[in-house]
């Protein structure tokens, strides 16, 4: 999954994997996408780096988008 990406997309996908599995609580693509935009070298908000793909088409089969805009691992074990 990972590997067919580009170095840069790898980077922010190992990135949002690691913020699903260790959140205490399920995160919504819009904060997902609101943390991913924050440029911390120029202190700024750039929202060209915004991820254009769907959580699905990103994750494939890892991850699930709920009704309630929220992205959970699709099973349980994920997590281990």
């Amino acid at each position: 999954m990972l590997e067919s990406r580009g170095e840069n997309l790898e980077g922010h996908l190992r990135q949002v994997l690691a913020w699903i599995v260790s959140a205490k609580r399920p995160l919504r693509w819009r904060e997902i996408q609101g943390a991913i935009c924050i440029d911390l070298d120029r202190q700024c908000v750039d929202w060209d780096r915004k991820l254009l793909d769907s959580p699905k088409e990103l994750f494939c089969s890892l991850v699930e988008l709920q009704t309630d805009d929220t992205i959970e691992l699709i099973h349980q074990t994920a997590h281990e």
